[in-house]
């Protein structure tokens, strides 16, 4: 296999004689100790980097006493011999980094073979390109050691910023409920959960929030874990025509106009930049390779996850479970940074949450399954909630509380938390803006006691839920 062992010793000689100033240039660009083809020099830099995290000084004494706690080289040779030897090279710490790219070229040359020889006609051809791509793109995802911004650069940024904003730009995806947006501005980049408890409708306030967000020209990519295809498209046909989810899917309508509704609303649905996927096991490895693509070939503005507990951890190691999901949202707070979108997490709170003395409760993010694991990385939390299915069937004005649902954002680190009310529709499981709930009602039940809206320059649009 290609290799460069001069460049390694070289590299590794220069850590031990120059210490950290030598070694952090290297971690920047070294980030696996496979990318050293040479066994010695794997355990030589495995030395270096325990002596790093201890805060310990490097030098030879140093790093030879912290490779005999270890085992024996596979030359042979005594370690005291091995790193004395890789100091004599001369050489100057002004190449180090061209010699740490020449290695990781190298290594990704043999990795791609080796991928490549280990592909037979039993072997998943997609997995061996997706494990290919994840170690290239760890390869190559070098370090930047020289990335301290000055104030006054970061000011500008925030300038340039509140300018956009003060001519009415925008700098998140826009949802379509209007008091959510006023009190976010649109949906940044971040890791948001959206939680409630069994049947109180979070898929149902996901599809909405979908439905809206595609109306308003975002493109929207949807990964469901829990649904297939075709269910989730039932939904969202159910809340673009107004019909019930059940007779959509059953193909069970009362009459003509029912029918039509639904088949008027699936060709207008397919004009929406909405892509879905329902493949049963996916890993935050897939949801990377598939938001990536989606990001780069359709421009998608928002991932959705249905739910974030069906995510495959991979786990290969005898570790908790909470500290396999903790990694999980660690992970998608990574993947929301880079791609510069908000991706969308829906959770299930524990079962401890439907017991006798808390059902009639409102959820909260800390009743979530590994909440302290998911509570740590998430940047918004937001709770659904159905006071009807809690068993509060009537407010505090004795109006029954059938069509009431609320969003309470518990956690925002952008903003403020804040319970926001919402109208809930059974039939078609469609969340909206509760104005815009009562103003329609009004015009199709005048005697409901809500005053019919006559001013002109209030715009009422009928026909789609938002």
């Amino acid at each position: 296999m290609p290799n460069d062992i001069l460049a390694e010793d070289t590299i590794l000689g220069l850590c031990i004689f120059l210490g950290y100033e030598a070694f952090t240039i290297a971690k920047a660009y070294i980030t696996t100790p496979e990318i050293f083809y040479n066994e010695d020099n794997k355990t030589v830099w495995n030395g270096l980097c325990s002596l790093y995290e201890k805060g310990t000084p490097i030098d030879l004494i140093l790093i030879v006493g912290e490779l005999n706690k270890g085992n024996p080289s596979l030359s042979g040779d005594r370690w005291s011999r091995i790193c004395a030897q890789k100091m004599d090279y001369n050489s100057t710490s002004s190449y180090l980094m061209h010699y740490c790219i020449a290695i990781v070229e190298l290594y990704m040359t043999r990795i791609s073979k080796d991928l490549i020889y280990s592909l037979t006609s039993k072997d998943n051809a997609l997995e061996l390109a997706n494990e290919l791509n994840d170690k290239l793109k760890q390869a190559t995802n070098f370090k930047t050691i020289d990335d301290w911004v000055e104030l006054s650069q970061a000011q500008l940024e925030l300038s340039q910023r509140r300018d956009k904003l003060a001519k009415g730009e925008s700098f998140g995806v826009m949802t379509g409920f209007k008091e959510f947006d006023a009190l976010t501005g649109g949906l940044e980049a971040g890791f948001i959960a959206i939680a409630a408890r069994s049947s109180m409708g979070k898929t149902a306030f996901a599809c909405s929030l979908i439905i809206s967000m595609a109306n308003l020209g975002s493109c929207i990519g949807i990964i469901s874990l829990e649904m297939p295809n075709v269910q989730i498209t039932a939904r969202l046909t159910s809340i673009l025509s107004g019909v019930e989810f059940w007779r959509v899917f059953r193909n069970k309508h009362t009459d003509i106009d029912q029918e039509s509704k639904v088949e008027k609303a699936m060709v207008e649905s397919t004009k929406l930049p909405i892509f879905m996927n329902d493949s049963s096991k996916v890993s935050l490895a897939d949801i990377r390779w598939k938001a990536e693509r989606l990001v780069k070939n359709q421009g998608a503005k928002c991932i959705v996850i249905d739910y974030l507990q069906l995510v495959d951890t991979e786990s290969t190691r005898n570790e908790s479970r909470e500290r396999e999901v903790a990694k999980l949202g660690s992970g998608l707070k990574a993947l929301s940074k880079e791609l510069n979108i908000p991706i969308i997490a829906l959770a299930q709170l524990n079962r401890e949450s439907e017991t006798a003395d808390k059902v009639s409760k409102v959820g909260k993010l800390s009743q979530l399954r590994e909440s302290d694991a998911i509570l740590h990385a998430i940047d918004m939390g937001i709770i659904v909630d159905r006071p009807y299915k809690r068993g509060v069937t009537l407010d505090e004005h004795n109006q029954s509380t059938m069509n009431l649902a609320q969003i309470i954002i518990e956690k925002y680190r952008n903003g403020e938390t804040k319970t926001l009310d919402l109208y809930f529709d059974p039939p078609t499981m469609m969340f909206k803006d509760k104005v815009d709930a009562q103003i329609q009602q009004s015009y199709s039940n005048p005697s409901a006691g809500i005053t019919k809206n006559t001013d002109p320059k209030i715009e009422i649009r009928q026909g789609l839920p938002f």
